[in-house]
């Protein structure tokens, strides 16, 4: 029996950048990553359903991340209420909110217009938090804002970003495959201009044992098939002993 380890390489770049308005629980399939626009409905002051559509405004930005270049971002309905992540493993957010699911470990750019007074939020669901866990940046060194100059955007205990205006910026976070993320906003309109997927080094890694063959031909040094009446040294599943 030998014993040989397979590799599987996995390195590179995706994308997916806003030309247009999404349409609820569109989804989008990149290498290494599943991006869905969600969001159920849009709600008024009084937390009441207003009939807008969930995404939708496409406004005007400009930002390069990762060397891509992003010009437009969806605007989504009023009153994300990005509170509503901790309810379950289901993202259930009035308004709009970004779900990512990698199928492989990476770095997630995500480009958003800066609110105004909002917490931003970045949550993940995986095997070990069922339940959900929502995440405020102010409160979570896993992932960082940046802004166009790649400057870290700072961020109080409650998620919300110290900018003097709104701007184009982006959230850097590390992924893992077997996780689900969620991006929005607390109690405000989300916005999304895209994201970038790096995913480098190797999946699918294991060690593979193959069985050798006993009744494989034998060949002498010549190239000469040969019985095992042959003495000398011969060459058997690709390797050489000697026959005595």
């Amino acid at each position: 029996m030998a014993a040989v380890m397979a590799v599987s390489a996995n390195a590179g770049t995706s994308e997916f950048i806003v030309t247009e308005k999404a349409t609820p629980a569109q989804r989008i399939d990149l290498a290494g990553l599943t991006v869905v626009l969600g969001g159920q409905k849009c709600v008024d002051k009084a937390g009441e359903d207003n009939g807008a559509d969930v995404w939708k405004d496409l406004k005007n930005g400009s930002i390069s991340v990762a060397g891509v270049d992003f010009t437009n971002y969806m605007v989504s309905g009023d009153n994300a209420r990005g509170a509503d992540f901790a309810a379950g493993t289901s993202a259930r957010v009035y308004g709009g909110y970004i779900e990512y699911i990698p199928s492989i470990d990476g770095t997630l750019y995500t480009v958003f217009n800066i609110p105004s007074g909002k917490g931003i939020i970045f949550s993940e669901i995986n095997a070990a938090n069922e339940a959900g866990t929502n995440i405020l940046l102010g409160a979570s060194p896993a992932a960082v804002i940046y802004n166009a100059e790649g400057t870290a955007v700072a961020l109080d205990e409650s998620g919300v970003a110290q900018s003097d205006s709104k701007a184009m910026a982006y959230i850097k976070a590390e992924v893992k495959a077997g996780s689900t993320y969620y991006f929005s906003f607390s109690g405000s309109k989300t916005s999304f201009g895209g994201c970038v997927f790096e995913y480098t080094g190797t999946a699918g890694i294991e060690d593979v044992t193959v069985a050798e063959d006993e009744n494989a031909p034998m060949y002498n040094l010549q190239g000469v098939q040969v019985d095992e009446n042959y003495k000398g040294i011969v060459i058997k599943n690709g390797k050489k002993y000697l026959n005595k």
